[in-house]
């Protein structure tokens, strides 16, 4: 079993509450919860596979981030 190269995103409604619930819970957090200037707070876990979970929630982006892109 070898989840390498493969990344999975979930979205939930509060990031925060779950990264401070699976932290609690002892699980091993590889990158830890931050507000990305595009939009997403997130977090991410590897599973017992090796798959990267990506944990994001849609927040506003910083502004004028897109504006570049746009």
């Amino acid at each position: 079993k070898n989840g390498e190269g493969v990344f999975l995103t979930l979205q939930a409604e509060n990031v925060a509450s779950e990264y401070a619930r699976l932290k609690n819970a002892g699980l091993d957090i590889y990158y830890h919860l931050k507000d990305e200037a595009w939009g997403q707070r997130r977090f991410g876990v590897v599973d017992p596979n090796g798959m990267y979970v990506d944990i994001v929630e849609q927040i506003e982006p910083q502004e004028g981030f897109w504006d570049k892109y746009l």
